[in-house]
């Protein structure tokens, strides 16, 4: 507010020109008419600067009276929320069934801040900045659960325990509210002090500052999942109708020049053509690790009659047999060795990361836990983490006929292990954009399978709870980077993911029940690979008939690769080992189109157009199987 001008007679400066008129006027020896020019002339000068207060005091009065109140920025908004829960619900849906499909989850932040331009801006014409950011963070919180449920939970379908929907799913919620919990006090530690990059963090950033390429990006994904929707409906139908046998096409049908012991079995699915596009140059390492598996070591071994088939076929040349050894080569080769690079990738992970882990606890050590108006209250913190422990022994309890201390310590434990964790994972991400989430995961169940003793339900649930609190570290670091750089309040992010963080694991475990109702998880619909790769570290830990040398092998190798400096390439490839070649085949397709837009248009020109279509194409497939899936399950009661 300005400060009122005072008229001339009162102000100091006026005041001290007309004495030293006066004093300048007796002490000077003038006849009459030079004292009343003397007089006339301070008069003059008077009239103007009496003139200019007044003028100064009109104009004031005159901006008072124009002066409207400052609109209330948007941020917080029951729009803000209600749109956030709406795209992190399909978020979530699309990314645990592509999951399952590839082994792997899209960072969904990219697509929710996109589609939240669209929707504020295109529909209701109203959105700021940070309230987009509240949209994204609403829909990321929901998002993060897919990687916390895919990576355990199929593992109880694969070896055939039932469990109790209730409990899993509030030990998620429990675990994904600890994850929550534990990183708030580093996120100033972390973001303002060390300014780690987060670079998906950046990228959401530079898209929220973009409202008008943010509508652009819109139609784009929009375009992406029109055209893999009509695409995938397409091809059940002519499925439905007998005109295709399954949703993939074997070219070795068609090409009879190439070796049947070549396989040559393309899936129709936009979906893995969008993931390997979003993964671009890294991922083309899963095709030639495919290409080596599937086209050069299993046909030297066909050819070279180093494979029998369980009815005592050797190297056969009919077809069928042919199909029957690559089968069988599958099952009992190149699956448990991509099971076991998988492993050895994860963990070789987590070896190399000891430098971010050294440094996440220096950030642990130096982070000052003081009270402050932008985080939230660190006595809410504490209770959070009682409360949310609580609930965790509880489900403990209910799950299996423990005693309550061993319940008690497990819950510890696991609490313990994910708070730790999540320090790692966070520096983790926010120095590379990549952390071993499946790995300690991995190793959380190995140690809740000997305190329990060998109570795989058990087990997996809080391995569960851990890798969705590991997941929801990662992602409120990302988002509060996010909101660090478009001037957004952490105290309010802080609010709505915490708010929402209860909706995504419900979602999640719900459509995993709804797909196994139409399709098995381990099947070639829905392989599940780093369920498979827990299931193996299950298998290993409680014994049974397991092929151990190929799973050791395997996890030699996937360590070994993990040493080139590329991140996550022993799972990359080890992926490519377990992974059906129908998918490996369009996905490394992908990629491939992904390195030519780049080198022909730029990398800026294959953000901005190729990615939002990408991944339209991965929305718009999984949403149309989930719903194919719920017609089926309605259809059979």
């Amino acid at each position: 507010m300005k400060k009122q001008p005072i008229l001339a007679f009162k102000h100091s400066n006026t005041l001290k020109l007309i004495f030293a008129w006066f004093r300048q006027l007796f002490r000077t020896k003038t006849n009459f008419y030079t004292t009343n020019s003397a007089i006339l002339c301070f008069y003059i000068r008077l009239s103007f600067v009496i003139k200019n207060r007044y003028n100064q005091a009109a104009n004031y009065k005159s901006e008072a009276r124009n002066q409207t109140p400052m609109k209330k920025y948007r941020e917080i908004t029951v729009l803000s929320m209600i749109v956030g829960v709406i795209i992190g619900v399909i978020l979530v849906t699309s990314i645990t069934y592509s999951g399952l499909k590839i082994g792997f989850t899209i960072v969904g932040s990219t697509i929710a801040a996109i589609t939240g331009w669209g929707v504020l801006r295109g529909i209701f014409r109203k959105g700021t900045i940070v309230e987009n950011n509240i949209t994204q963070t609403v829909a990321s919180s929901l998002n993060v659960a897919s990687a916390g449920v895919i990576f355990t939970v199929p593992v109880l379908f694969l070896r055939g325990i039932e469990f109790n929907f209730f409990t899993m799913t509030l030990a998620c919620i429990a675990g994904s509210s600890l994850g929550f919990f534990f990183i708030i006090p580093l996120r100033k530690q972390m973001i303002d002090l060390e300014r780690l990059r987060f670079p998906s963090g950046m990228a959401v950033a530079t898209i929220l500052k973009s409202p008008g390429a943010g509508m652009q990006k819109l139609i784009l994904l929009g375009t992406g999942v029109l055209i893999s929707a009509v695409f995938t409906i397409t091809i059940l139908i002519l499925i439905h109708y007998k005109i295709l046998a399954s949703d993939s096409v074997d070219l070795n049908k068609v090409l009879s020049f190439i070796p049947l012991s070549f396989t040559n079995v393309w899936a129709l699915s936009l979906l893995s053509v969008g993931a390997g596009y979003l993964s671009g140059r890294a991922g083309f390492l899963v095709l030639v690790g495919g290409i080596l598996s599937y086209w050069i070591v299993t046909p030297i071994a066909i050819k070279l009659q180093w494979i029998t088939s369980p009815d005592g076929l050797v190297g056969s040349l009919e077809p069928a047999q042919i199909t029957k050894l690559l089968e069988h080569a599958h099952e009992t080769i190149t699956r448990p060795m991509g099971i076991g690079m998988l492993v050895g990738g994860a963990i070789m992970g987590i070896i190399i990361s000891l430098p971010a882990i050294r440094a996440a606890f220096r950030s642990l050590m130096r982070s000052k836990l003081a009270a402050s108006s932008e985080e939230m209250p660190f006595k809410f913190v504490g209770y959070g983490i009682v409360l949310s422990f609580a609930v965790l022994t509880i489900t403990a309890l209910l799950t299996s006929d423990i005693s309550i201390f061993r319940a008690l310590l497990i819950a510890a434990v696991g609490t313990i292990w994910l708070g730790l964790a999540g320090v790692v994972i966070s520096q983790c991400t926010g120095m590379t954009d990549w952390s071993p989430i499946s790995g300690i995961a991995m190793m959380g169940v190995a140690i809740v399978l000997f305190l329990s003793q060998n109570n795989i339900v058990l087990s997996v649930m809080i391995g569960a709870a851990i890798c969705m609190a590991l997941s929801q570290c990662a992602d409120i670091m990302q988002d509060l980077k996010t909101g660090f750089v478009v001037g957004a309040k952490p105290i309010r992010q802080q609010a709505v993911q915490l708010a929402a963080t209860w909706i995504g694991p419900i979602i999640s475990i719900s459509v995993l029940y709804l797909l196994t109702r139409n399709a098995d998880i381990g099947s070639d619909k829905l392989p599940a690979p780093q369920a498979q790769a827990l299931d193996a570290t299950i298998s290993a830990i409680v014994g049974g008939e397991i092929p151990m040398a190929k799973y050791v092998g395997g996890l030699i190798i996937g360590g070994a690769l993990s040493c080139f400096g590329v991140p996550g390439l022993g799972v990359l490839v080890g992926l490519s080992m377990y992974l059906p070649m129908k998918y490996i085949l369009p996905y490394g397709i992908g990629c491939i189109i992904n390195m030519f837009v780049v080198r022909t248009k730029g990398s800026k020109w294959a953000e901005e157009k190729g990615l939002p279509i990408a991944a339209g194409f991965i929305v718009g497939e999984a949403l149309v199987q989930v719903i194919d899936s719920m017609i089926t399950v309605f259809r059979n009661t």
